[in-house]
């Protein structure tokens, strides 16, 4: 493995408090191992599906698994976690530095949420950080038939810069110097795209 990178620097990470219609006062800020109950509650209302999609297999949020998702290293990743007004987690966006100007993004949103603006407070917050903290190119990976995410990736302006297999790499530059954008993909090469 390469030599760790962390954030160029150190950003404030104080809570953000917005209202999202049908869930009141939604709080996101930065995730600990003192969330421990609430992302084990979370976890259990995550569907199989759902799951799979986000990590690109079947995956279970076992005690090992969630610690690990929990115990971050906030100089090389960040993860914010939203939350309602009792306290109950309600999706987690992640962004781990993979070298001195890219970081990648992670997002899930709890199942029966989706569709809600959850996932789209979150890759705000989650790119407001990235900016701030230096990070000059957000990448990622999402499986093709994860429509919703494509479809929020899109919307946020990222750009669908190539494929592996069954994962679609999106990207967005934050800070042109840091990165030469990349030629688009030729017309048609992903018809799927049209309909994320």
């Amino acid at each position: 493995m390469g030599q760790s990178v962390g954030f160029a620097r150190k950003v404030e990470n104080d809570p953000w408090h917005r209202m999202l219609p049908g869930l009141g006062t939604v709080t996101v800020r930065t995730l600990s191992l003192a969330d421990w109950d609430a992302y084990r509650t979370f976890a259990e209302r995550i569907e199989c599906n759902d799951m799979r999609l986000r990590f690109a297999g079947p995956v279970k949020l076992d005690a090992s698994r969630c610690r690990r998702f929990l115990d971050i290293d906030h100089d090389r990743e960040e993860a914010f976690a939203a939350f309602d007004g009792e306290g109950a987690m309600l999706g987690v966006a992640r962004l781990a530095r993979t070298s001195e100007t890219e970081g990648e993004i992670a997002l899930i949103v709890r199942s029966d949420l989706k569709r809600r603006g959850v996932g789209t407070l979150l890759l705000d917050r989650l790119i407001r950080h990235a900016d701030a903290a230096g990070v000059g190119v957000l990448t990622g990976d999402v499986l093709y038939e994860n429509l919703a995410m494509l479809s929020l990736a899109r919307r946020s302006g990222f750009s669908f810069i190539g494929n592996a297999g069954l994962l679609v790499a999106i990207r967005m530059v934050l800070d042109p110097g840091m990165a030469p954008p990349l030629a688009p993909p030729a017309a048609g090469r992903w018809p799927w795209a049209a309909r994320a």
